[in-house]
Parts: structure tokens; C-alpha cells; sequence
């Protein structure tokens, strides 16, 4: 199994698209011909026995060329296919955006117990592309692996796997996700320099940074996957939206007691805010670009 090209990763659906070039071989004495004879003869895949290989983890492939397959003198079996299409790779993606996910493609005998049918790699033909055309993702490594999978109690099943370790590449999401966020809360930080009497400029100004930050949190669900547990960027977009709905509090607060003649208090709270903030987000910063 030699895998020519990963096109597209797609994190909402859990599949990827993946063109890869599959060889099998085998022997069959019924099949041997004359050895003087020397010509290769060819067979239709469906009018001789075959081991009936079957993509487990596939969901929409097709296949390039024609179902036939090669036997020479002595009995070898040969059958070459070009497979591309989507295959289902269910990955863990609560370190988004800095996460990495193995991509697999995994074949088994269908039909075959694995008693009857024992499956080997050939690490001459198998392996992978230096290049693949996929975005955002840096392709590094390959593995080929068999396994015994269990289908019942007392049946199981020889599988053969080929696999590429896909790592994300997370300036994409660091200059067109984050980096806006963070402008967003920087806005919002504006109603610390303005004046505890002007209650209307800092309440304006909290909640259209509240309302913005709402649209764009929008938007980025189309990007992030739809997984039930937090991911490292949910929690960021968390604690930049507590960030702003504070600051929103805070200029409330600070409005409040200007207008009832507390101006030293309000003045207090908003140089205390004015550190608060800033080390808040440069801690959550910190815990974000952890690995």
C-alpha cells in the first residue's frame, strides 16, 4: 500500500481524502501454466479465488482500474489497484489548533478467519510521497502495521494498515483566529482610559466589543469541529469572552459610582483593571502556546 497524495483533512466530518496505490500478491498452484509457455496470463479479479481484500474504514472510494489480475507460470497472482476517495479517521482534537491525528487506511479479508488467511506487508512497495498536497497539515512519517481485529466472540480477522502522522499547522488559525480575538479584547480594554462620568462611552464601547466578539465566535464555528468535550481554542475564546464581559461590568460599575460622587473608588477599580486584564490574558496566553 503506497499512498500517492492526502488532499483535504476535514475536521467536522472526522474523514480525509487520500489517493493510494494498492498491489496485492499471492500464489494459487491451481493457476500455474507451462513454464515454456513464459507470457503472463490475465483473469478477471471475480473469476478466480482471491483473498477479497476490503478497505474497512472507507466511505466513499472508487476504484481506477480494472478489476483483473496477472498470473505467471508458476502460480503468482499479481493484482494492482489505484483506490481515492474519502476514509473515516476519527481523531482526538482537544489540543486544537496545535493537535495531530494518525491517518489510516486499513484493509482485512473479509470472509477469511485468520486461520485461513494470513496477510504480510512488502515494505519494498509500501510507503508514502515526500509531498502531499494537503493544507495546513505537515505530513511526517509512515507505518505499516498487521493486527488481529475480533468481529465475534471466537472469529477474528487478520487487518493490514498503512499509516501517516498528520501534525497541524497552527499559524493559520494563530493569525486568522487569535490574533483577531485578541484585537477584540484590546478594544474592550478602552474603557479603563476613559472617564468613570462618562458612563455612556464606556458602556458603548464594552458592549459593541461584546456583540463583535459574539459575531466572529460565530463564524469560527465553522472552522472548529463540533466535538463534545472543550478544545485548547474553546477554552481561549472562554476566557477572552469572560475578559470582555468583565470589562462590560467593569465600566458599569466604575459609571455607577461616578454618577453617586465616588470617583476615587472608580478610579481605583479601573488602574487595578488596567493590570488585571493584561496579566489575566497573558497567563491564558501562556497556558494556550504550552505544549
Amino acid at each position: 500500500m503506497y499512498v500517492i497524495d492526502i488532499s483535504e483533512i476535514d475536521d467536522r466530518h472526522q474523514t480525509f481524502d487520500a489517493e493510494f496505490y494498492f498491489t496485492a500478491r499471492w500464489n494459487d498452484p491451481r493457476l500455474a501454466r507451462e513454464a515454456a509457455s513464459g507470457n503472463l496470463c490475465t483473469f478477471a479479479l471475480v473469476d478466480i479465488w482471491n483473498p477479497k481484500l476490503r478497505l474497512l474504514n472507507q466511505r466513499d472510494v472508487a476504484k481506477r482500474f480494472e478489476d483483473v489480475v496477472n498470473v505467471d507460470s508458476a502460480g503468482n497472482v499479481s493484482y494492482e489497484q489505484r483506490f481515492a476517495g474519502v476514509f473515516i479517521s476519527a481523531g482526538d482534537v482537544s489540543a486544537f489548533p496545535f493537535d495531530s491525528r494518525i491517518l489510516a487506511i486499513s484493509t482485512v479479508a473479509s470472509g477469511f478467519t485468520e486461520d485461513d488467511i494470513a496477510l504480510a506487508f512488502d515494505e519494498g512497495l509500501s510507503g508514502r510521497r515526500d509531498v502531499f498536497s494537503v493544507a495546513n497539515w505537515s505530513i511526517s512519517g509512515v507505518e505499516t502495521d498487521v493486527s488481529r481485529i475480533h468481529v465475534l466472540k471466537d472469529i477474528s480477522f487478520t487487518r493490514a494498515r498503512v499509516a501517516v502522522h498528520a501534525n497541524r499547522i497552527a499559524r493559520y488559525y494563530i493569525w486568522n483566529a487569535v490574533v483577531p480575538l485578541m484585537m477584540i479584547v484590546f478594544m474592550s480594554w478602552g474603557v479603563f482610559w476613559i472617564s468613570p462620568s462618562n458612563l455612556g462611552p464606556q458602556v458603548g464601547l464594552a458592549a459593541t466589543s461584546m456583540l463583535t466578539l459574539i459575531a466572529y465566535r460565530f463564524t469560527l464555528a465553522n472552522v472548529l469541529p463540533p466535538v463534545t468535550y472543550l478544545t485548547r481554542m474553546d477554552t481561549l475564546l472562554i476566557v477572552l469572552s469572560g475578559l470582555v464581559l468583565l470589562a462590560f461590568f467593569e465600566a458599569i460599575i466604575v459609571g455607577t459610582l461616578a454618577e453617586r460622587g465616588w470617583t476615587r473608588p472608580a478610579d481605583r477599580i479601573q488602574v487595578v483593571a488596567r493590570i488585571a486584564f493584561p496579566a489575566v490574558l497573558a497567563l491564558s496566553l501562556l497556558a494556550f502556546f504550552a505544549s
